[in-house]
């Protein structure tokens, strides 16, 4: 019974630790880097919503790659994690840049933007964007970091 009862204390100890870790990290942004009480209570929320993300993630990655056990190839192992580590990260990008986005529209409607802070591209005088050098959209990164990710995951699985 005892040696259960330390069985399970690990995972749990585990679990508290990301709370905690959460908790303070949700804090810390949310009154660091917000300038008005609307902005700080989306941050806050948000950050329980990216919290919750990446734990279905590291779940759905672990029951993955139990199930992928049973294929006895290691290249369809290989590429099924690849696939979900790229999928995760991809999700949290997004999650990340929606919050981003969000909080600058926040600070324009609230009037407490400042271009300098967002590492903005100066403006001519026309109003158009100085051509300092060529814009990466989103997408264009993502398929960029693909393969790179794809390969990382694999070596770092096939790693003894």
């Amino acid at each position: 019974m005892a040696k259960g009862a330390w069985a399970a204390a690990g995972p749990a100890g585990g679990l508290l630790a990301l709370l905690g870790g959460a908790f303070v990290s949700r804090k810390a942004i949310a009154t660091d880097h917000t300038k008005s009480p609307r902005e700080q209570k989306f941050v806050s929320r948000f950050a329980w919503i990216q919290l919750g993300a990446a734990a279905a993630s590291i779940t759905l990655l672990v029951i993955a790659a139990r199930k992928l056990r049973a294929f006895s190839s290691p290249f369809v192992r290989d590429v099924g994690l690849a696939a979900g580590i790229y999928l995760v990260w991809t999700v949290g990008i997004g999650l990340w840049r929606y919050r981003y986005l969000r909080m600058m529209l926040i600070q324009k409607e609230d009037e407490t933007f400042n271009p300098a802070q967002w590492g903005h591209r100066p403006q001519a005088a026309g109003g158009a964007t100085n051509p300092s050098g060529p814009a990466l959209s989103f997408s264009l990164l993502l398929r960029r970091s693909a393969l790179a990710l794809a390969f990382a995951a694999i070596m770092a699985f096939r790693a003894p």
